[in-house]
């Protein structure tokens, strides 16, 4: 057991990761559009031609999946197992990009060799 599922054991940490397992079920590309265009209008950008993403806290992967559609080299990570599961199954179906369990945080923590100018996570960053 890694430290994310012993603190959801304990009920200290939420377990995103259940959320996300049910959300793939209804993954189609209806729902994959309706990301692209919400990242194109969070980011006031109609492509990411050339550009890196980092998708830190990358829950169920939807916008790492955006990202990737809308051209840019996409590394996600997460710190939960579950939700990188999560992340690898979309990836798996759609994409080839990497990803990763782990934290946005240190030196020694992924993120360190994938500078990006624009980065993306749905949880909070410490």
């Amino acid at each position: 057991m890694n430290e994310a599922s012993e603190e959801i054991a304990r009920g200290e940490r939420f377990d995103f990761g259940e959320n996300w397992s049910r959300f793939l079920r209804d993954v189609d590309e209806e729902r994959i559009g309706q990301a692209v265009a919400s990242l194109t209008g969070m980011l006031g950008v109609t492509t990411l031609d050339g550009k890196r993403f980092l998708d830190a806290g990358s829950g169920s992967g939807m916008f790492s999946l955006a990202a990737r559609r809308l051209g840019a080299t996409v590394h996600s990570f997460d710190f939960d197992a579950r939700p990188v599961a999560c992340t690898a199954e979309l990836r798996r179906r759609y994409s080839t990009d990497d990803v990763q369990r782990g934290l946005f945080v240190g030196r020694s923590a992924p993120y360190q060799r994938h500078v990006a100018k624009r980065s993306h996570s749905h949880s909070s960053i410490h």
